[in-house]
């Protein structure tokens, strides 16, 4: 699924926040999306992959925890599910 790109599924799900967990995978390119996060890691369970996302966490969740305080509708998108 390409859901970060996926138009029909953004809109249906009022989805307003996406964090990206792909190097390359585009956004849409649909102004419903407000706020987009690209945490450029490869998402393929390698353990240097692992160690870089542990490394990005810190301050993913932390822009995380704010968009879910402000009710906003967040979709976070990665290929292996880390």
């Amino acid at each position: 699924m390409r859901a970060p790109a996926d138009d029909n599924f953004l809109i249906k799900n009022n989805i307003n926040v996406v964090f990206n967990c792909t190097p390359s995978l585009p956004f849409s390119k649909n102004r419903i999306i407000q706020y987009k996060y690209q945490l450029a890691i490869n998402d393929d369970l390698k353990a240097n992959s692992i160690r870089n996302m542990a490394l990005s966490l810190p301050a993913a969740v932390s822009t995380l925890i704010k968009h879910l305080k402000n009710n906003d509708r967040v979709l976070v998108h990665c290929h292996a599910g880390m």
